[in-house]
């Protein structure tokens, strides 16, 4: 399971923070906020494609397919440079 989130920085929820810093309480609480207030995408993929392609392969492309859907085209330009500079993008092949 993926996500993309598009915030919208004129609207943050008040104390959005690392998830790690926050109480299980306060990570519900802003879940439902930043759904109501921002653009989220989830893409997955299946137990099958998974033992296809591998675990590293398809998380890939369904970060690839949520970011896909995001409104603007600097959404995927942006993530497949951040993608590019960590060495992560899945080419296709094993």
């Amino acid at each position: 399971m993926t996500a993309a989130v598009i915030l919208d920085y004129s609207n943050l929820p008040v104390g959005l923070n690392d998830s790690k810093k926050l109480t299980e309480s306060r990570r519900n609480a802003l879940y439902d906020e930043i759904c109501a207030t921002a653009f989220v995408s989830v893409a997955s993929s299946s137990a099958a494609t998974i033992d296809r392609m591998n675990i590293r392969a398809a998380t890939l492309d369904a970060m690839r397919r949520a970011v896909a859907v995001c409104p603007g085209e600097q959404a995927m330009s942006s993530w497949m440079a951040a993608m590019c500079r960590r060495g992560l993008v899945w080419t296709g092949s094993r």
